[in-house]
């Protein structure tokens, strides 16, 4: 059977009853984080608790994982268009809509972490600093969410195997492989931050993207689904049975293995600064929830084949996932910046660093954000014979 009579063919879709929970849900919680974060439209970076020996924190740590969690999605959408992989046409519909919608979640935590958010959208593009990678990860960036806007107009009328669409999902991998790269060396080219500075750091990032991704798409496409499989089209119901738990079992191996590598040699590196903030780290009852709760119990869950055939236990695994990448994203920011500027780990103390209301009001705004777009496109976008079903 081809691609496009199987996409036409549409035995069930979702509950609309589901769609409208979680755009009450997005609504509601986007309320709660403007509530929480809106000193920052007036006050600027005053209202945040970061100083001048902690300059990025949890705002920076929330854009930065919604990026990867975009990008991600879109790698795991772009796998079936690029490839040719029967099935994946019937997810690729939705993770394109999710992974715009993180988008804009990252977007926003990004602009208000910034202290002026009105003024960053006229202030970045005019200063042109073409010898920062944060430049060229907003040049990619912006291509890359003009990309999926047009493939999510180009999937209302034709399928997402269709030669035209292939070709604009290659568009999409590169823009966010681009993306993904440079934001990896904002970080990996600070040699003034050892824990950060490294070849490994690009793609230590770009590991966590895929991780991140392959586990929002397992959490949302069985929400979307309440949990049950038995409405999915058959093609569908394989993706989900067969072929992306699988994928999401060795992706977490593959990060469980990157995460020990990294923690290993950050205990045993000669670099001044490095050891000790790792030593810190691995003290903390926040790291051990990382790495026992988000990749030790995820890879229990899915290692049995009659386990992870289950939507519950695809839906838990993905969200321990999803918990434990973002504490790593959060340990990582803050980890690089507890060591003072230029002084080495021989001074007393690590700098001490605490979120505030307004940092959390900023987590919650994206990523509440996110998910209230994610609703309004699946209600009122999401139509035509080759939408998500």
């Amino acid at each position: 059977m081809s691609a496009t009579v199987e996409n036409v063919d549409q035995p069930g879709k979702p509950s609309p009853a589901i769609t409208t929970a979680t755009l009450i849900s997005g609504a509601i919680g986007l309320a709660v984080g403007l509530a929480l974060a809106y000193p920052v439209f007036f006050e600027g970076g005053r209202a945040l608790a970061q100083g001048t020996n902690m300059a990025w924190g949890l705002p920076v740590a929330t854009y930065a994982f919604l990026a990867l969690g975009s990008f991600g999605l879109s790698m795991v959408a772009a796998v079936g268009g690029v490839f040719g992989l029967s099935g994946w046409n019937r997810i690729t519909p939705r993770l394109y809509m999710l992974a715009l919608a993180v988008s804009f979640g990252a977007i926003a935590a990004l602009a208000m972490e910034l202290g002026h958010p009105i003024r960053a959208i006229w202030a970045i593009p005019l200063n042109m600093q073409i010898q920062s990678p944060l430049l060229w990860m907003g040049v990619f960036w912006g291509v890359y969410v003009v990309c999926l806007l047009a493939m999510m107009l180009r999937l209302r009328r034709v399928d997402a195997l269709e030669r035209g669409s292939r070709r604009l999902a290659v568009v999409i991998l590169l823009t966010c492989l681009g993306a993904l790269f440079t934001q990896g060396l904002v970080y990996g080219m600070m040699s003034m931050r050892p824990v950060w500075y490294g070849i490994g750091t690009p793609l230590y990032y770009m590991y966590g993207a895929i991780l991140t991704g392959v586990a929002l798409a397992l959490l949302f496409i069985n929400l979307t689904h309440g949990f049950s499989q038995d409405n999915m089209v058959a093609a569908k119901r394989r993706v989900m049975r067969d072929q992306l738990p699988v994928i999401f079992l060795v992706a977490l191996v593959g990060y469980a293995i990157v995460v020990s590598a990294k923690i290993i040699t950050g205990l045993w590196a000669p670099t001044t600064g490095v050891q000790v903030v790792y030593e810190h780290m691995v003290g903390t009852g926040l790291f051990w929830f990382e790495v026992l709760g988000g990749v030790l119990l995820p890879i229990a869950l899915m290692a049995a084949p009659a386990m992870r055939t289950r939507p519950a236990v695809q839906g838990v695994a993905a969200v321990l996932a999803v918990v434990g990448l973002f504490i790593a994203r959060y340990e990582f920011t803050v980890s690089g910046q507890q060591v003072p500027l230029f002084k080495g780990s021989w001074v007393p103390g690590l700098v001490e660093y605490s979120p505030n209301i307004v940092e959390w009001g900023i987590l919650v705004t994206g990523a509440f954000l996110a998910l209230t777009v994610y609703a309004v496109a699946d209600r009122f976008f999401n139509t035509g014979p080759y939408s998500a079903d």
